[in-house]
């Protein structure tokens, strides 16, 4: 006699939608990419949990760029979660989406539960004046104070952890990214250090590549952008981005059993025609 186990929940994780209000993006209109990909979600997984949307929401950070992604997320079929990443405006985004939670102080981060798991979203914009590199990001002491009491409160719970934060803690190996990550990797990774048996897996953006590996023992994903994506090996010059690499999107399976496995599935989309 056989036993079924609890079919898991399905999250969707879509990376770097750089969304632009009017001007196409080296010759891509992000709003097509991004309906494209929501489009494909919607019909093949119509049963998901939830969707995150994993930072570069926009481009430019303009409130006229947060409505035309707020128009792009009407009616959809899963409640959306928000990260926030060097493209984005703080300030214009919560003017936009004003219910998306925050934290005290009022960066964009919140644990939101689903299942047996928290995902705890982390907000990495920092302004750039404060960082050795423009489009870096940074924690700083407030919101790893936040990671923090998550992560003992998890351990109260017993939960299983997912992390989420737009700017890799580990080097990807290409080196206009890894130059451009977050600047205090080694104290988040500190933070997480005592809760590592809970955390099942980092998700980071940023990178415009569907990238796995592990960092201070645990397993990390970048998925591919909805938009445009980067090679290995980038160009000295001109746009960095392939418009004949696909775009794409993570589906996680987030067991609903102890024991079973977090499977992640990557949806490519090839390039249109």
């Amino acid at each position: 006699m056989t036993t079924e186990r609890a079919a898991p929940l399905k999250l969707l994780v879509m990376a770097d939608l750089h969304l632009r209000a009017e001007r196409p993006l080296h010759g891509i209109d992000p709003a097509t990419s991004v309906t494209r990909a929501l489009a494909h979600a919607r019909r093949h997984h119509p049963d998901a949990a939830a969707l995150l949307l994993l930072g570069d929401l926009v481009h430019d950070g303009t409130e006229a760029d947060y409505r035309r992604l707020a128009a792009l997320l009407q009616d959809l079929p899963w409640p959306v979660h928000f990260l926030l990443g060097n493209h984005d405006g703080r300030a214009a985004f919560r003017t936009v989406f004003p219910e998306a939670p925050v934290d005290g102080a009022g960066f964009v981060q919140s644990v939101q539960p689903l299942g047996r798991h928290r995902l705890i979203l982390l907000d990495s914009l920092e302004d750039p004046a404060r960082l050795p590199r423009r489009h870096a990001g940074r924690l700083g002491p407030e919101r790893l104070a936040f990671l923090a009491a998550a992560l003992d409160e998890a351990d109260r719970a017993g939960a299983r952890l997912l992390v989420f934060v737009h700017h890799p803690a580990a080097a990807i190996g290409i080196a206009g990214i890894d130059a451009i990550g977050l600047v205090d990797a080694d104290a988040f990774l500190a933070t997480l250090a005592p809760h590592r048996a809970r955390i099942d897996h980092l998700f980071f953006g940023h990178v415009h590549r569907a990238t796995t590996g592990t960092v201070s023992g645990l397993p990390f994903t970048t998925p591919a952008s909805t938009t445009m994506q980067l090679p290995f090996q980038p160009p000295a010059r001109g746009p960095a981005h392939d418009p004949q690499l696909p775009a794409g999107y993570v589906v996680a399976l987030l067991p609903a059993v102890s024991g079973a496995p977090l499977v992640l599935h990557h949806e490519m989309l090839l390039p249109a025609g």
